[in-house]
């Protein structure tokens, strides 16, 4: 992350895969589905679960090693070069209680998304969020959700290696990163059923996954139009 979640995005897409797969030309990318439909006779939770993967063959620099197979932050140089950059993400959403069986728009569900990366060339190597949703929660606005989530973020281990190898040469303190946190609440108000606006408060706890940095608090506000 900063994270860059229908549930929570950060938090409030939490359907959508995770969005740190590497951007450029289009490789080869499988992305098997597993929905969950309600049972015929009973009411059985509603629930949608994703695994996937990514594999772009348009390759993309090393974050560590030079051409000559040295560490980049000590020997410069030319970035070793790779030929793919791939991962591979899951997204489970699963309805967890529904206070009236007969109504499906007034329920609480939970999500959880993972994904994982190459760390050789992805500086975001591993995404896991958790959170929950309240749908329909208040009569008069049916279409209303409200949510919260929490989630971690882990800077490449190739560039935390890279530090580490420059302190040791030249005797320097420079910051490791590792696990950015980030708590999120969200509001969705549907102004139309086309319509919502979805404000929103985040608390980052070690931006840029670096120890010691000011922790961050974040307003922010969404909006969106179905056509």
């Amino acid at each position: 992350m900063p994270y860059r979640g229908a549930d929570a995005q950060r938090f409030s897409g939490a359907r959508a895969a995770p969005s740190h797969r590497p951007r450029g030309p289009p490789g080869l990318r499988c992305e098997p589905r597993r929905p969950v439909p309600p049972h015929p006779t009973r009411r059985r939770p509603r629930g949608s679960y994703t695994v996937g993967g990514w594999y772009q063959t348009s390759g993309g620099p090393d974050l560590y090693l030079n051409n000559g197979g040295l560490p980049l932050s000590v020997a410069g140089g030319t970035p070793l070069s790779h030929q793919e950059r791939s991962g591979v993400y899951g997204v489970a959403v699963q309805e967890l209680y529904r206070p009236l069986p007969d109504n499906p728009a007034r329920n609480v569900s939970g999500f959880l998304r993972a994904s994982f990366a190459n760390s050789r060339t992805s500086s975001i190597d591993e995404q896991i969020t958790i959170g929950a949703v309240y749908k329909g929660f208040w009569d008069a606005r049916p279409l209303d959700w409200i949510g919260a989530g929490f989630g971690v973020s882990h800077a490449s281990s190739a560039i935390a290696r890279g530090l580490e190898a420059a302190n040791a040469f030249d005797g320097g303190n420079r910051p490791i990163p590792g696990y950015e946190r980030v708590i999120e609440v969200f509001y969705s108000f549907a102004a139309s059923p086309d319509v919502v606006i979805r404000p929103n408060i985040q608390f980052i706890n070690r931006p840029g996954g670096v120890a010691g940095r000011q922790d961050v608090l974040v307003f922010g506000v969404k909006s969106g139009v179905t056509f």
